[in-house]
């Protein structure tokens, strides 16, 4: 058995430029500030706006004064393509998976005109399996207006964040941004990756426990690889 932990971040900004998030534009141009501020020196990042289409405004980088400045130079625009964002953003995320990786996404949530559905979005973050956070906002639009389509929405962000290992937020104050930041990057630079060597058949697995003990003040959360074995027991 081995345990790994990967250091270095690699953060895919996704931030929602679509005109429905033009009231809150400043809080969420200020909620990525924050995440730049907690990155370290040797974390990586990648930005990608969205609206009528996805465009790659920096690629990766760790000069976190060219993501701010490509960011207040980019405005708001018609149309939403927030699944077809996401798929573009976790594919060119794919090519350089060589450190702890994660999506963060600025968005209401609402799509329009994207070419893929939601079930065909989530299908590939599932391939991908990269940790998808969701800093989430009610923004002026059509979808946002009823309580159903909030909860609609709020429902997708549940389904890809729990897919993905990652967290959804929906922050109602600025002061919560520096504490989400801090959050994600805590749970990106301290997990845990353990592999076992069976010897035996691959089928043999019934018997296989892990267990993990730790200190009482430390709190341990487990998540399943999608490559599991049925009869795993994790602990």
């Amino acid at each position: 058995m081995e345990a790994t932990v990967k250091r270095e971040i690699l953060l895919g900004l996704v931030v929602d430029r679509s005109s429905s998030l033009k009231p809150v534009k400043r809080n969420v141009d200020e909620a990525v500030a924050q995440f730049m501020s907690a990155a370290k020196p040797a974390d990586q990042a990648f930005l990608v706006t969205f609206a009528d289409d996805a465009q790659l405004r920096v690629a990766m980088t760790t000069d976190r004064n060219r993501i701010l400045n490509a960011l207040s130079k980019t405005k708001v625009t018609l149309g939403t393509r927030f699944y077809d964002a996401l798929i573009d953003s976790l594919q060119y995320l794919s090519g350089n998976r060589q450190r702890r990786e994660a999506l963060i996404v600025f968005s209401d949530g609402a799509d329009h005109y994207s070419s893929h559905s939601f079930r065909q979005m989530l299908n590939v973050a599932m391939i991908y399996r990269c940790p998808s956070y969701i800093v989430g906002y009610v923004g002026d639009d059509a979808t946002t207006w009823r309580e159903a389509g909030r909860r609609e929405i709020r429902n997708q962000f549940e389904q890809l964040v729990n897919a993905t290992g990652g967290k959804a937020f929906l922050p109602v104050d600025q002061k919560e941004y520096s504490s989400i930041a801090r959050q994600i990057r805590e749970r990106l630079r301290y997990e845990y990756r353990f592999g076992i060597y069976n010897s035996g058949r691959a089928t043999d697995v019934s018997n296989i426990q892990i267990r993990i003990r730790g200190d009482d003040s430390h709190r341990f959360s487990i998540r399943r690889s999608r490559l599991d074995a049925p009869g795993l027991d994790l602990n």
